[in-house]
């Protein structure tokens, strides 16, 4: 949320850590964007946007609107997730902004292998609780295969491999990427068994 505070910039692109950049994103920094206020991934048939992937212009006034709501619980009818896309979700309803999907391919869905082509996505998205790659360490050390429509393993195995390909560039940031692949699977779990049945 606090990309809108950017203001030295003129438009900000923000992507959540659980996916990868499978093609080009130097679009997704194309002046094309700027006349509306903010672009989101993927919108959802019931008319919420997914916060995962985010193209918008920085305004301090609404970073501070935001706050408002979330300090005020004005909001809080209207969880879903509980995370800050359902807070997102409401001051864009609520405060009548603009805003447009730009398109499956910039933000795949990594089980919806059906409905979106692998070979031009931009950037594939494990977006379920139950979807996080770090849940499926047994995929790592895998060769994912040269396909056009990678299975959702597939799709886990490339994430695998190019966090290899970090812990290689990175051999000394090896123990904290550790941590906090540990940290995020202890998270995820207790995050499962909170919720209610």
């Amino acid at each position: 949320m606090f990309d809108w505070n950017l203001t030295q910039y003129d438009h900000v692109v923000t992507v959540d850590l659980d996916g990868m950049f499978m093609n080009d994103a130097s679009e997704m920094f194309s002046p094309y964007w700027l006349p509306l206020s903010m672009y989101s991934g993927w919108q959802t048939s019931s008319g919420k946007f997914n916060a995962g992937v985010k193209i918008l212009k920085p305004n301090p006034s609404w970073m501070k609107e935001v706050l408002h709501i979330f300090e005020s619980k004005e909001w809080g009818d209207h969880i879903v997730t509980g995370g800050d896309q359902d807070l997102v979700n409401y001051f864009l309803e609520t405060r009548n902004v603009q805003v447009k999907a730009f398109g499956r391919s910039y933000n795949a869905g990594a089980h919806y292998t059906s409905t979106a082509d692998f070979s031009t996505a931009v950037y594939i998205h494990f977006k379920g609780p139950t979807e996080k790659p770090w849940n499926f360490p047994q995929l790592r050390h895998q060769d994912p295969p040269h396909v056009q429509w990678p299975t959702f393993e597939d799709c886990i195995k490339i994430w695998w491999r190019k966090m290899d390909e970090l812990y290689n560039l990175f051999p000394e940031q090896t123990p904290l990427i550790d941590k906090m692949a540990a940290k995020m699977m202890k998270w995820e779990g207790s995050t499962q068994a909170a919720k209610p049945m």
